[in-house]
């Protein structure tokens, strides 16, 4: 144990000693780090003149290109769109310059009209260097391609021939074969370790150096692609390149007169060769360091062995004889110099101290154990009801805060644990005595929650704490403890519990809610989501487009009815809805809601048939007509959904107090159209408990509610009603006979 202690002490010193060589430290990683960055630097700018240098290349094969679209479009028979002529001189020029693969005269629909190699009915409308020059009007370049004419990756250039009225007359459309590109590029002096690569916009590889193992027209890498997407004009950057070799990279981005990025120039060179120098410097530094500093925890280890660890084992032995009760024991250092001898002459004079105390000590231990148990039930007490019973007598000690807490008049109580009894809730009184017997028996302390019935404040809760106390032969012979009213606690525990119960459950209808709505919202987005990208990415007949955009059309008016739902969730949630009341006919709003379902003949079985039940009565009402219309055809349409061949019928009838606007189904299953309706546990979330469920339900269920009315249903023998039903005052009643008569059938 003692050698434990001496070496976690030597690792203290050692450790102090290591904590000198962090200055160091710093200053060897500062300085390796400033290598490391000039290295970083110095390749940065070196890749990035490559990079540049490849890019003036690349603007001198356009400037040469462009010029040469230029002076073709001059031509008289060219402008005049002579076919056999340019032709021919299309394919003199495509002979004597190999390094074009095509040249094209194109008329403003993208149709060939004129080919150097040879005419063809190709239609180039949809390409890039056509669309921008259709837009711009100027000079466009295009993306990698594998040409339809001459079987040869290459990348377009196109000019436009304008009429005087600066309208577009034709299009001239050259392509450079990726194949002989490398003889329009004159290279800088490179060494063997940089790569480079010309990419289109799309991370198309339209070229790259001898020790790059890609083809033409390959993909870019998606990390890299993305590294390019992030970038101004000119970058560097780190990254793991086709071949798997981590690269510094400098990349240039050529923009064309519209200020959009058509081509990625991009060199770099392997990260390892980056800081190789860096590498070697910091690993002999590193040895050197370690070597030293081993050297010196040699000379420190030995150093605090022989000078203080020998020293302080004295001691530590001294100190385990005293902890022992030995105060006769000497240190053997007390004549030394040093601070440890200066210790040991100190520990020697506490043990003389020490001896002095001892006999003084004992003769008040004795008073002070018996102190010592009032005194700490002072502490816990803190000014609460504190008694004391001695069981062997059966007394009962009580001061006065007990007699005030049980209002019991301390002349009239008998001190007896009998007498107590008879003060505690009797429901409670068998609890009590059990759980007292127990801790007198088992001799641990006794912890109890009772009840007493307080003739001011009615009901009081009592916490109830003793502690046990032990003659010489271990016998349980008294209790002491404390009584506090919790009674007020218990009060607040229940609001808590409350609360919490409430939270918990608002939490769950929030979180139902929020599911029901993230349903309602991304059914829709997914149709406009999906069908948008169809009509992006694949060619479709009209019919097909119409017939997608009408899928997207009815998938956004379903996203608007969801928002405009979610909204009204929301005004009624904070009471700022805001009902616009008229003066209304009940058989009209029926007869509107009954022709408003009947025209919606996309979602009517055939087979299903509604019936508008007619009222020799005509009610006027104020009332908000667009609200009850929205939560009557809410709920046929999700009746007509789940009511297979049944009929529906749509009435309304007065009560003294209410008007009831119902929809009636006859079928011999009411059960399982109930359940459907109803026992969906996600819809006891959202409303309560037999309401309707799904968002427009749900707030049909809220509209009527916020309207001071409700939805409710009912059964008898194979008929299942729904009804709404909605307050009504006398003055508000305007009756009109004979208004409708008739049948209207679906």
């Amino acid at each position: 144990m003692a050698f434990i202690k001496f070496y976690s002490f030597r690792i203290r010193l050692i450790s102090l000693f290591s904590i000198l060589f962090i200055p160091l430290f710093a200053i060897i990683i500062y300085y390796t780090a400033e290598q490391k960055s000039k290295a970083s630097e110095q390749a940065s700018n070196k890749v990035l003149w490559v990079a540049q240098a490849l890019a003036n290349q690349q603007q001198y094969v356009e400037s040469n290109t462009k010029q040469l679209l230029t002076i073709l479009s001059q031509i008289t028979e060219i402008k005049n769109i002579d076919t056999l002529y340019t032709s021919q001189l299309f394919s003199s020029i495509l002979n004597q310059n190999p390094q074009y693969a095509s040249l094209l005269l194109l008329d403003t629909n993208g149709n060939i009209i004129a080919s150097g190699i040879y005419n063809n009915k190709i239609n180039v409308s949809k390409r890039k260097y056509f669309t921008e020059v259709v837009k711009n009007r100027r000079f466009s370049i295009g993306e990698f391609v594998y040409s339809r004419l001459s079987k040869k990756p290459e990348i377009h250039f196109a000019l436009p021939i304008l009429n005087s009225d600066s309208s577009l007359r034709a299009v001239l459309v050259t392509s450079i074969d990726l194949n002989n590109y490398g003889s329009l590029i004159k290279l800088p002096q490179l060494s063997d370790d940089i790569t480079y690569k010309f990419t289109d916009i799309n991370g198309a590889i339209l070229y790259h150096s001898p020790n790059i193992a890609v083809a033409k027209g390959s993909n870019e890498r998606k990390d890299i692609l993305l590294k390019y997407s992030k970038s101004t004009s000119t970058n560097t950057f780190v990254s793991i390149d086709n071949d798997g070799i981590a690269r510094l990279c400098g990349l240039v981005r050529l923009k064309n007169q519209s200020n959009n990025t058509y081509m990625n120039i991009y060199a770099g060179i392997p990260e390892k060769l980056v800081y190789a120098d860096y590498h070697k410097t910091l690993y002999i530094i590193t040895i050197v360091v370690v070597v030293v500093f081993v050297l010196l925890l040699a000379l420190a280890y030995f150093f605090s062995t022989k000078y203080i660890i020998k020293p302080i084992d004295q001691l530590l032995k001294s100190a385990d004889l005293i902890s022992e009760g030995n105060l006769e024991t000497h240190t053997g250092i007390i004549k030394s110099t040093s601070e440890l001898g200066e210790l040991g002459t100190a520990i020697y004079q506490m043990t003389a101290k020490l001896r002095e105390r001892d006999l003084e000590q004992k003769k008040v231990e004795k008073d002070l154990r018996k102190l010592k148990e009032r005194f700490e039930l002072a502490i816990n007490s803190a000014n609460i009801g504190i008694w004391d019973w001695h069981i062997r007598k059966n007394t009962l000690v009580w001061d006065k805060n007990m007699f005030e807490l049980y209002n019991v008049d301390a002349e009239k109580f008998d001190y007896n644990i009998e007498n107590w009894y008879q003060l505690i809730y009797p429901s409670d009184l068998d609890k009590f005595t059990e759980q007292l017997s127990a801790a007198i028996k088992l001799k641990q302390p006794f912890r109890n929650e009772f009840r007493i019935k307080h003739p001011k404040f009615g009901i009081k809760n009592i916490r109830i704490f003793a502690d046990v106390i032990l003659d010489k032969q271990l016998n349980t012979v008294r209790l002491i403890g404390v009584n506090w009213d919790i009674t007020e606690r218990k009060a607040l525990e229940k609001q808590l519990h409350e609360a919490k119960e409430k939270v918990e459950t608002n939490f769950k209808l929030k979180s139902a809610n929020l599911a029901n709505i993230s349903h309602e919202i991304r059914t829709p987005i997914h149709g406009i989501i999906g069908f948008s990208q169809i009509l992006k990415s694949a060619d479709v007949t009209r019919d097909e487009l119409i017939q997608y955009l009408n899928i997207i059309e009815e998938s956004g008016n379903k996203l608007m009815l969801t928002m405009s739902n979610i909204i009204d969730f929301q005004l009624i949630e904070a009471g700022q809805l805001q009902l616009i009341r008229t003066e209304s006919s009940i058989a009209e709003i029926l007869s509107d809601v009954y022709q408003t379902v009947i025209r919606n003949t996309s979602t009517i079985n055939p087979t299903q048939q509604i019936f508008l039940d007619t009222n020799n009565e005509n009610i006027y009402l104020s009332i908000d007509k667009q609200r009850v219309s929205q939560i009557l055809v809410t709920i046929i349409d999700h009746l007509k959904n789940i009511s297979d061949d049944c009929d529906l019928h749509l009435g309304w009838e007065i009560d003294p107090n209410s008007l009831i606007c119902y929809i009636t189904i006859t079928t011999d299953n009411t059960e399982n159209i109930q359940s459907r309706l109803f026992e969906i546990d996600s819809a006891k979330l959202i409303t309560s408990q037999n309401n309707l469920a799904g968002l427009s339900l749900a707030l049909s269920n809220c509209l009527a509610e916020y309207m001071g009315g409700k939805i409710w249903t009912d059964s008898r023998d194979n008929i299942f009603r729904i009804n709404l039903s909605l307050p009504i005052e006398c003055n508000e009643v305007l009756v009109k006979q004979n208004a409708y008569h008739g049948r209207f059938l679906a």
